[in-house]
């Protein structure tokens, strides 16, 4: 999924304009959950690409300073924990379960 699908997607749940650059969606929706006590929930993420994550990270948990949550398949472990991909800030607030 492109990254600008995911930034209109969650623009969306929130209830959020759509309209602009995806720089100021982006502002919208960091307005719109700073200071809020929530956690963002994803599915599937294991199907994202590197910089989609990282997007996600950026944007809910160092901009918004909100709570993310990724969930996916085994294969998801993998790729977070792959070095060739430099997830290391991501990784570093990262628990994980199998059940």
């Amino acid at each position: 999924m492109p990254q600008i699908q995911i930034v209109t997607k969650i623009a969306q749940m929130l209830g959020v304009s759509i309209k602009g650059t995806k720089s100021t969606i982006i502002d919208r929706i960091v307005e719109e959950l700073h200071g809020r006590d929530m956690v963002l929930i994803t599915d599937q993420t294991d199907y994202l690409t590197d910089a989609s994550l990282e997007l996600l990270r950026c944007i809910i948990v160092d901009m918004a300073e909100v709570g993310l949550v990724l969930v996916g398949l085994p294969r998801l472990i993998y790729k977070l924990e792959n070095l060739a991909n430099d997830h290391e800030q991501l990784l570093s607030r990262v628990g994980t379960s199998n059940g």
